[in-house]
């Protein structure tokens, strides 16, 4: 299976950001005296591969797409709320309760 990106300019806003976050822990590192230094270089470090996989997704295509389009944002997973489908799978409790 092989992976399929094309160019769009979204992408370059993570791919910033994970300039920026090197850029930021390269600064502190040689500052690391100072309290809390480490601990934001390592959280910064750790932030880096985050941002260069979103840069991959935001570019990532469909594998059965053949006409160019971008795929699905799928997102990190923030603020989704339950999924509910004709068998009622992923209702909430209260939900359930109520008889919605």
């Amino acid at each position: 299976m092989s992976a399929s990106y094309a160019y769009t300019p979204a992408m370059w806003l993570s791919l910033l950001t994970a300039v920026l976050l090197l850029a930021l822990a390269s600064y502190r590192w040689h500052r690391r005296t100072v309290p809390g230094a480490r601990v934001f270089t390592v959280t910064c470090l750790i932030a880096v591969p985050w941002m260069a996989v979103a840069a991959m997704e935001v570019a990532a295509l469909d594998a059965a797409d053949s006409g160019g389009r971008r795929a699905p944002d799928v997102g990190t997973g923030f603020g989704a709320g339950p999924q509910i489908n004709g068998s009622g799978a992923g209702e909430s409790e209260r939900s359930k309760e109520a008889g919605h």
